[in-house]
């Protein structure tokens, strides 16, 4: 059996089905991005959870857990499904919206989809925003 033939499947899997079911968030796994802001010395990050099933995480601190709730969903690229897979969590940290919008240029997110999040970029803050 060819390595790509899961991957192959999965593809093909996908675009059986039509543009107006492919919204529908029980055909791509989801995406789902919470804004973590700073404390004590750590700076405010984009948490962004691929595979996910829930609009809340649990995020362990020291002093005491966090819950956060997600400000954005979506669902992920064909190149993130092939990439990344289906089914375990994947977390990835962003502390800068540039390096964010880089990530997704190279995972094939839309243009809509990165303007509809890119909208909450003077919400949340980080880093890059507050030397201006």
């Amino acid at each position: 059996m060819p390595a790509n033939s899961t991957q192959d499947l999965l593809m093909n899997h996908i675009h059986q089905y039509r543009p107006s079911q492919v919204r529908d968030q029980t055909i791509y796994p989801q995406v789902a991005y919470f804004y973590m802001p700073s404390s004590e010395g750590r700076p405010a990050e984009i948490i962004e959870i691929m595979n996910i099933d829930s609009r809340f995480i649990q995020v362990p601190m020291r002093e005491e857990d966090v819950e956060l709730e997600s400000f954005f969903q979506r669902n992920m690229t064909e190149v993130e499904i092939y990439t990344f897979g289906t089914g375990q969590q994947v977390w990835q940290i962003f502390n800068s919206w540039g390096e964010l919008a880089e990530d997704h240029v190279k995972f094939n997110v839309d243009n809509p989809t990165l303007s509809e999040l890119f909208r909450y970029k003077n919400r949340f803050s980080l880093p890059e925003g507050m030397a201006a």
